[in-house]
């Protein structure tokens, strides 16, 4: 699989560079030198020329139709909430976030994709992610009126070991596709914490407290701060997040992550 990823992910990034050269033509030579592959089940993709780097069938299970969800953290909920009502999932959580954008659950497919974009092999993995969630939630997305996107940072040890950062890749190209300021040094850790898989949802909620600091307060001063991660469990990350960007004078903060994740997910 690593050596497949290192053919396909160069052969992926040339192939897009020459399409958007001139679409037409070097699309179509793009596709003669590098048919284009699905980067999730790596079979052939039959739409030229399409920023999505997914198969049909590969996008049907990574976002399959969304159920009713909770408007305020997006959880998966029984019944069609009312406009601005918390579900019970977040409803004692006292998150300083006002409402949340996924393109589906932290399950099957989705969850395992995920897993694969907090690698470097996985870099075009989450750039496909990424337009698929413009592509399904640019409506959801539009009507959360940011002003500015701000990612989700990650501690310089826990970059420096992985080689990449899944949640600012995820928000250069959302900044980029809603046409609004991409802060990306806006937001820093101050301190290293343990990864939240490897916590209960306690501990989680500790890790998290005091862990951000705000860079260039002016950037988001009085702005609607649209916050990006990849996965959104107990909301302690975002939450964290959000009570720093607040403090340094946003007007709000709304979220945008790959994924939602209740009850066994979270583990």
């Amino acid at each position: 699989m690593q050596r497949l990823d290192q053919i396909i992910r160069p052969a992926h990034a040339l192939r897009m560079l020459l399409c958007r050269a001139t679409p037409e033509v070097c699309g179509q030579l793009a596709d003669l030198i590098y048919p284009p592959r699905c980067a999730w089940c790596r079979g052939d993709i039959h739409s030229a020329s399409d920023t999505i780097a997914l198969c049909h069938d590969c996008r049907a299970k990574l976002a399959p139709p969304l159920e009713h969800r909770c408007q305020r953290c997006s959880a998966a909920i029984a019944y069609l909430p009312e406009v601005g009502e918390d579900c019970i999932h977040c409803r004692a959580s006292q998150f300083r976030f006002h409402r949340v954008v996924a393109l589906g659950n932290y399950r099957l497919d989705l969850r395992r994709a995920i897993l694969e974009t907090k690698h470097r092999s996985g870099e075009i993995l989450a750039q496909s992610l990424t337009q698929l969630l413009l592509e399904r939630r640019r409506g959801s997305l539009g009507e959360l009126n940011a002003e500015i996107v701000v990612p989700v940072a990650m501690h310089w040890r826990r970059r420096l070991r992985r080689g990449t950062n899944g949640p600012e890749l995820m928000a250069a190209a959302l900044a980029r596709n809603l046409q609004l300021p991409f802060a990306a040094g806006a937001l820093y850790r101050s301190k290293y914490t343990r990864r939240q898989s490897e916590s209960t949802l306690r501990e989680r909620r500790v890790n998290q407290r005091n862990s951000f600091r705000v860079r260039r307060a002016k950037q988001i001063a009085g702005r609607r701060v649209l916050l990006v991660d990849d996965v959104l469990t107990t909301g302690a990350t975002c939450n964290a997040a959000s009570k720093a960007l607040l403090a340094a004078g946003a007007a709000s903060v709304v979220v945008a992550v790959f994924a939602r994740a209740v009850g066994d997910d979270v583990l």
